[in-house]
């Protein structure tokens, strides 16, 4: 998991300091039955603080990754509105147009 971190982390804006490991889970959701991993973070940028919250999603073949952001006394209501936002993902095979 440590590698899977490291990638979270580089996806924090370039020019973040003061950069704070927060949390990790392990499919804390599944997205259409796959498996998820996210981490948490705290950081500086230009002067100000933010979490960000990074979820890979492993669907195969394929890496989703997805992120929510916000200051930090506002990051747990945008945190489960993110979260309650990821069960509505699913995915079906294409069919024909029709239009």
């Amino acid at each position: 998991m440590k590698l899977v971190r490291a990638r979270a982390q580089s996806i924090l804006p370039r020019g973040s300091d003061q950069v704070k490991f927060l949390s990790e889970a392990k499919d804390a959701v599944t997205i259409d039955g796959h498996d998820t991993y996210e981490a948490t973070f705290e950081y500086g940028l230009f002067g100000q603080k933010s979490r960000t919250c990074v979820l890979f999603a492993f669907l195969g073949d394929r890496l989703m990754t997805i992120q929510v952001s916000a200051r930090p006394d506002d990051f747990a209501e945008a945190y489960r509105a993110f979260h309650g936002s990821l069960f509505s993902l699913q995915w079906h095979r294409a069919g024909p147009r029709v239009w």
